[in-house]
């Protein structure tokens, strides 16, 4: 069996009780915090905003429309020489932004 000198066990411990310090202390200072973008600073960036709604649904210009429907809209809006080049997609009274609204954007991008 090895045996370590009592002054190496110690300034190991130190050196473990030292690192546990500053991770805490980068905890508790917001070092892990995520950050967070007001999107009514954001939204004049962009050409059209669109809510994400139930049952991945969006709501377009205040009518509720499925993700056929939107893909529809937006193909009339390309027909017109209208497209958008930027959309903000944000999250409704009703409901958040789920899996299916991003792959439904996803989708429409690629086409």
């Amino acid at each position: 069996m090895i045996r370590f000198s009592t002054l190496l066990t110690r300034a190991a411990a130190a050196l473990l009780l030292g690192s546990m310090l500053v991770l805490s202390g980068c905890h508790m200072l917001g070092g892990s915090k995520k950050d967070t973008v007001n999107t009514d600073q954001v939204k004049g960036q962009f050409d059209t905003t669109i809510q994400a709604y139930k049952g991945g649904q969006f709501m377009v210009d205040g009518a509720v429309l499925s993700a056929l429907d939107t893909g529809s809209h937006f193909a009339y809006l390309k027909d017109q020489h209208q497209l958008p080049k930027t959309v903000l997609l944000v999250r409704s009274d009703e409901s958040k932004i789920r899996k299916q609204h991003l792959e439904f954007m996803a989708r429409m991008q690629l086409d």
